[in-house]
């Protein structure tokens, strides 16, 4: 419940502050990186999003199930699992700026 009221009002704080609601489409780096469609931006998403479904089943768990609760258990599983998620962001986040310039 706090996650969602905290989405929300998070969102509304944003526009309060910013002075008003613009919704767009617009996703920054990913945009220069794959377009801005919407045909070119499923292409991308949506095995991303099957992939980490993928994921989150094989690992027995999502990232943050993983890192915030089996952590604090000690559970040694959730410590390679963690360790793993946060590996490939890395690894990803590297791919991405070389990509777009961002990293020499």
């Amino acid at each position: 419940m706090f996650f969602f009221v905290g989405i929300v009002g998070g969102g509304a704080l944003h526009a309060l502050v910013t002075g008003g609601l613009h919704p767009t489409l617009a996703n920054g780096s990913f945009d220069l990186l794959w377009g801005s469609s919407l045909a070119a931006k499923a292409l991308v998403l949506v095995p991303a999003g099957a992939l980490i479904g993928f994921g989150a089943r094989t690992a027995g768990g999502c990232t943050s199930g993983h890192g915030i609760c089996g952590m604090s258990q000690g559970s040694t599983a959730s410590l390679a699992s963690t360790a793993t998620f946060v590996a490939t962001a890395i690894v990803a986040a590297n791919i991405v700026a070389r990509l777009l310039g961002g990293a020499s």
